[in-house]
C-alpha cells in the first residue's frame, strides 16, 4: 500500500507541475511571447517547439520547488543523503529549464536536461522500494524531452529518425 501511495504522490507532483507548465506557456503563447513557435516551416516543427517550452516550464518549476523547499522534494532528498546538492540542484533546473524555453539555446539544453533527468533517474533507482516509482518522473522528463527536440531540432539526429518524423514534402 505504502508503495502505491508513493506512485500517487510522484504522478501527482508531475503532473501538477505540468499543469501549471502548460497553463503558463497557455498564457504566454495568447499575449504573443513565443511567436516563433507558429512561425515553423512545419507543424512538427511547431509541435516540437511547444513541447520543448512545456518541458522546459516544467523544469523550471521543478527547480523553483527545491529553491523553495517543497516538502516531497526535501523528503526525496533527505531519503537519499544528498541534501547538500538540494539548492544547486534546483538552479541548475531553473537554468536547463529556461536554456529549453530559448531557441538559441535548445540543444544544449536538451542535452543538459538530458543529463539531469538521466541523474535523478540513477539516483532514484537504487533506492530502497520507491526507487522506481519515483525514477517515473524522470523518466517522463526524459521521454518528452527527446520528442521534443526530434520534432523541432531535428539535425540533432541521423537521417533516418529525421526521416521518420519529417515527411518529405
Amino acid at each position: 500500500m505504502d508503495l502505491l501511495r508513493e506512485a500517487i504522490t510522484a504522478t501527482s507532483v508531475v503532473l501538477g507541475i505540468f499543469a501549471v507548465a502548460a497553463a503558463a506557456e497557455f498564457l504566454l503563447l495568447k499575449l504573443g511571447l513565443f511567436r516563433d513557435a507558429s512561425q515553423e516551416p512545419s507543424s512538427a516543427r511547431r509541435w516540437g517547439r511547444l513541447l520543448g517550452i512545456l518541458v522546459g516550464f516544467a523544469f523550471v518549476l521543478s527547480g523553483l520547488g527545491k529553491v523553495v523547499g517543497l516538502e516531497p522534494m526535501v523528503e526525496k532528498f533527505t531519503q537519499f543523503n544528498m541534501m547538500h546538492w538540494f539548492p544547486y540542484v534546483g538552479v541548475t533546473e531553473i537554468v536547463v529549464g529556461s536554456m529549453l524555453v530559448s531557441p538559441a539555446t535548445t540543444k544544449l539544453g536538451v542535452l543538459a536536461g538530458s543529463a539531469m533527468a538521466g541523474g535523478a533517474i540513477s539516483t532514484h533507482l537504487p533506492a530502497h522500494s520507491d526507487g522506481v516509482v519515483w525514477a517515473i518522473p524522470s523518466s517522463l522528463y526524459l521521454a518528452l524531452l527527446w520528442l521534443s527536440a526530434v520534432l523541432y531540432v531535428p539535425e540533432m539526429f541521423p537521417d533516418y529518425v529525421r526521416e521518420r518524423f519529417h515527411r518529405a514534402g
